[in-house]
Order: C-alpha cells, then sequence, then structure tokens
C-alpha cells in the first residue's frame, strides 16, 4: 500500500511542481523545521482528507492512530480527517486528547474546525476551558481560536473576555491568538469588549492589548470612527 507520505508527494507534483509555496510557508511558520514541510496549499489537503475518508476509511484510521506524523502537511490532514471520523462529540474529544499535544505549530491549530462543536456548545466549553490550562502553548492556541469561532455568537458570554485574559503561557504565538480573539471580540461584541479595554480592566500585557486594537482597526467590519477611537486607547 502508498503511504500517505509517498501520496502527498504525487500530490504535490499535481498541484505545485517547485518549491514556492514551501519557501511561502517556511517564512509564514518559522518555529518548526522548514525540512518537515512538504509545500501543499490548504484547500488541496482538505479536499485530499475527504477523498482518502470517501475512498478508504480503513488508511484514514490507521494514519490518525500512528503519532506522531513528521509532515506538517501530515498534522493539516489529521486534524481534517479527525472531524470527518468522529460519530460523537465524546469520540472527537478523544482524538483531540492525543493529537493536540503533538501539534508545534498555528497553522494545524487554525485549521481544525468540526460542525460538532456548534451542536454541543456546553460540552465544547467545558473541554476547552480543560485545553486552556494545558501546559503546552499549542493547545492552549487551539483553545483561544476556537473561542473565536464558536463562541462570539450565540454562545458567548461575557466572562470569557476575562477567562482568555487570564491564560499565562509568556508564548508568542498564544498571545497572538489571544489578540486574535480581542479583535474579533471589537467585532461581535464592541461595546462590552470597549467597556474591559479602557482603562485595561482585563489586565492584558502591553503587547496583547495594542495588537488587539491594532488587529482591529484593520478590519473593515468597525466603523471609522469606532477605529479612531480605538487608537486613542493604545498603551
Amino acid at each position: 500500500m502508498i503511504s500517505l507520505y509517498d501520496e502527498l508527494l504525487e500530490l504535490k507534483k499535481e498541484n505545485n511542481d517547485n518549491d514556492k509555496f514551501l519557501e511561502f510557508s517556511a517564512k509564514l511558520i518559522p518555529n518548526i523545521d522548514k525540512q518537515t514541510i512538504i509545500g501543499i496549499k490548504i484547500p488541496v489537503l482538505r479536499l485530499y482528507a475527504k477523498k482518502l475518508y470517501k475512498n478508504n476509511i480503513n488508511k484514514c484510521i490507521e494514519f490518525v492512530n500512528s503519532l506522531p506524523h513528521k509532515y506538517l502537511e501530515e498534522n493539516i490532514i489529521h486534524g481534517f480527517l479527525v472531524s470527518l471520523l468522529c460519530s460523537d462529540i465524546h469520540e472527537l474529544f478523544d482524538y483531540l486528547d492525543k493529537f493536540l499535544p503533538y501539534v508545534n505549530n498555528w497553522s494545524v491549530t487554525d485549521t481544525i474546525n468540526s460542525k460538532m462543536f456548534k451542536k454541543h456548545p456546553e460540552l465544547v466549553r467545558d473541554k476547552l476551558k480543560e485545553y486552556l490550562k494545558n501546559e503546552k502553548p499549542f493547545v492552549k492556541r487551539f483553545a483561544i481560536v476556537s473561542y473565536l469561532q464558536y463562541f462570539l455568537d450565540d454562545n458567548f458570554r461575557e466572562e470569557d473576555l476575562i477567562l482568555i485574559s487570564k491564560v499565562d503561557c509568556n508564548d508568542y504565538y498564544v498571545d497572538m491568538a489571544k489578540a486574535w480573539y480581542y479583535s474579533f471580540a471589537f467585532i461581535k461584541k464592541y461595546d462590552i469588549t470597549l467597556n474591559m479595554f479602557i482603562d485595561n480592566k482585563l489586565n492584558l500585557t502591553k503587547f496583547v492589548y495594542n495588537k488587539s486594537i491594532q488587529k482591529a482597526c484593520e478590519s473593515f467590519r468597525i466603523e471609522e470612527e469606532k477605529k479612531k477611537y480605538l487608537k486613542t486607547l493604545k498603551i
């Protein structure tokens, strides 16, 4: 049987006959070894994962149970397959518990997405709180990005703003996730978030506080007058 890695090499040849995207990816994810990047775009990997799931589910199961993986693209595919393979939320949690500790970059954490998260908000909220306390920075990042994706609309709670502020890791990628989260909080819950930022009631670090405002001001979804005021709050 052809290995998944060999199939990815063929996939790269079919969709990208040079290493320009590899070099591009290496610059975006500088904290991992360039030698662990094959150089395949996310939409191509997502389509591959769907086809693999449809045509060879046994291979999918074997692959997700063979941790750790060496290559970035293998980990991205793992994240896609987990969402496809799981029949219930508890099975999904089990897969994530096993997989997330091996994740070492933002590209993987930020592409894991499951429709089941929307169907079980309270169970997911409890699991994410657990992940926020994990010692691994990219487990924390996954939780923060998941709060951004699933808990800034109907399931939003003001206490979430405080919860995220207390995530202490001193890691650049965690801090960037926090800033990204608060920038979206400004977009979707402007008044509540603004109140928390006035006088820095969340006690955020200068970096997270200012970066949150910067990223919010870069959004086209916030009115110019609001952006002007937000800029006056920078430390």
